[in-house]
């Protein structure tokens, strides 16, 4: 295990406890209320010398404790004002590392993210984005670009790509987004299919919403985060609700007459 974690962990967790701790009875990973997530960067170094070469640095970028909010439906993570107080010098900062790796505590949950500003490449497999050109916005995205944009590969292809790439990071993720739900720093987003016509989808406790303004016909679908359905209703009216008898994060997936699917991830408690 990396030691700057085992280093970060020790001080910021256990310290108030170094001198009484039996390090057999510590909490067990179930327990996670004192854990801290951490964002450790990765990063090359030039060597000054006859063979040259790099050192690779890993460093700590940014905790939990700095993150306000990840956005489930757009994947933009926001940090707190008080952390992120200039963010072009922020923006700066996380183009120093090539690679992130996302730990609780000890324990490495997701590894080799890609740090990106940018590009022509797809990538299928989790990306750390940040845009330089415009909002200067942060995104923890499942892939790059977004599956609304491709135009020159088959989405079916990149997505089948995604999906299982997906699967093999799916139980870091799970704790990763269980992490940040338990300290309400989860939400979600409204998307409209078009301006013209607004649909909205939402969650409030255990109910998904769908407002469908027009009264056209339509089907709604609930996958689960493994992809498989899990509900399927067919729009009625102006407002379809569908009961979830079990918590958890969900993408909903509404097809209006001829209007391309519109998918949203939510949050049912």
């Amino acid at each position: 295990m990396k030691t700057i974690v085992y280093i970060a962990t020790f001080l910021y967790s256990f310290y108030p406890l170094f001198c009484f701790a039996n390090f057999d009875s510590m909490q067990s990973y179930d327990d996670q209320s004192s854990d801290t997530l951490y964002f450790i960067g990765n990063r090359g170094t030039m060597i000054d010398n006859e063979e040259g070469g790099l050192i690779y640095h890993e460093e700590i970028v940014f905790t939990g404790d700095d993150i306000k909010y990840f956005n489930l439906l757009t994947e933009e993570l926001v940090f707190t004002d008080s952390f992120v107080s200039d963010t072009l010098v922020f923006i700066k900062k996380l183009r120093m590392y090539y690679v992130y790796d996302i730990y609780l505590s000890d324990k490495l949950l997701l590894e080799n993210i890609i740090s990106l500003n940018g590009g022509s490449v797809p990538i299928n497999d989790l990306v750390f984005y940040y845009d330089t050109y415009d909002t200067y916005k942060v995104y923890l995205s499942d892939g790059y670009p977004s599956w609304k944009v491709f135009d020159v590969t088959p989405i079916e292809e990149m997505q089948k790509i995604r999906d299982e790439n997906f699967q093999k990071r799916k139980a870091g993720w799970d704790i990763f987004i269980q992490y940040l739900s338990d300290r309400n720093k989860i939400i979600t987003a409204l998307e409209n299919i078009n301006s013209a016509s607004p649909i909205e989808i939402y969650s409030a406790e255990k109910t998904i919403y769908v407002n469908n303004p027009s009264g056209r016909n339509g089907v709604v679908a609930v996958y689960g985060i493994d992809g498989i359905n899990v509900a399927e209703r067919t729009m009625a009216g102006e407002t379809t609700t569908i009961e979830m008898p079990v918590s958890g994060f969900y993408i909903v997936s509404v097809k209006v007459e001829n209007e391309k699917p519109l998918r949203a991830k939510v949050v049912v408690k």
